[in-house]
């Protein structure tokens, strides 16, 4: 099928992108170095330990209240913090990238790759939107009861299984049905991502605001380089570049998830304490 280059005004589309994506670098960079030159003031807990001298430690990546321990402190505290919120960094980078895919190319992949009309094209981007402002409503009152692990487990399941679908489509035959339950599904895990990403991890370390800037800094990458890429794979490898960027792009993220969740197992079981929950979840 001739698919004509999309263009806007003469210039390719991928530069819009890539400009949109270097606008939020350079926010992010701006909200860096205003938060490094203002005090940051910590979470009241901190302050009250600073007052009493005394600390009540959390486990590592767990979903419990927080109890009291006694732990010996390690060595390196700020490279064993630091290493998870690079990892963590990086799972902002696959979501970026994800965001720009289906927020920017989904039209024009359904549309100009796969032949549908113009209508049914916007029907399926809108309703990918109606499904993430639905899901998200309907997650405030769902989050309290459910763990921002076990919400982040369903978020990169459903991330997996969802562009499988969409790659699957183009394999089997059945394009149209596979593409929107693909779309849709996508849809239920990226309402909350980025909301339960930075809920899980504030509850190891707290994310204030030079941490929030690196992450949306992150998310500007991952569109820069991500839809410029898928922009160009379309026109020269073809039209399952989409579906399988979205599934690498989720196997990547399904990873990251995982190696955080070890490496606070391991920050945990090094964290020598005198009391301990039986069978508690550390992630």
């Amino acid at each position: 099928m001739n698919v004509l280059p999309a263009v806007v005004h003469g210039h390719p589309v991928r530069t819009v992108y890539a400009l949109v994506g270097a606008f939020d670098v350079v926010v992010a960079t701006i909200c860096l170095i205003a938060s490094s030159l203002v005090d940051v003031v910590p979470p009241e807990s901190s302050l009250d330990e600073s007052h009493t001298g005394t600390a009540s430690p959390t486990v590592a990546g767990c979903d419990e209240p927080e109890q009291e321990a006694s732990c010996t402190k390690s060595s390196s505290p700020r490279i064993e913090a630091a290493v998870p919120l690079l990892v963590v960094t990086l799972f902002f980078v696959a979501n970026g990238g994800r965001d720009a895919l289906l927020n920017t190319l989904l039209y024009s992949y359904v549309f100009e790759y796969l032949g549908w009309t113009v209508a049914s094209s916007s029907l399926l981007v809108t309703t990918y939107h109606a499904t993430r402002a639905v899901v998200h409503v309907v997650l405030i009152p769902v989050s309290r009861r459910m763990t921002p692990s076990r919400l982040m487990m369903f978020n990169v399941a459903t991330l997996v299984v969802s562009s499988t679908l969409m790659l699957t489509a183009l394999v089997g035959g059945e394009v149209g049905p596979l593409t929107v339950v693909g779309v849709v599904i996508t849809a239920l895990a990226t309402s909350n991502i980025h909301q339960t990403s930075i809920t899980l991890v504030d509850r190891t370390q707290p994310v204030m605001a030079p941490v929030m800037a690196v992450f949306i800094m992150a998310l500007g990458v991952g569109q820069v380089v991500t839809a410029p890429l898928c922009g160009h794979l379309l026109q020269t490898s073809g039209v399952a570049s989409f579906p399988a960027m979205l599934l690498a792009l989720a196997l990547t993220g399904l990873a990251l998830f995982s190696v955080y969740c070890v490496m606070n197992n391991v920050q945990t079981e090094r964290c020598t304490c005198s009391w301990r929950r039986p069978n508690v979840q550390l992630c």
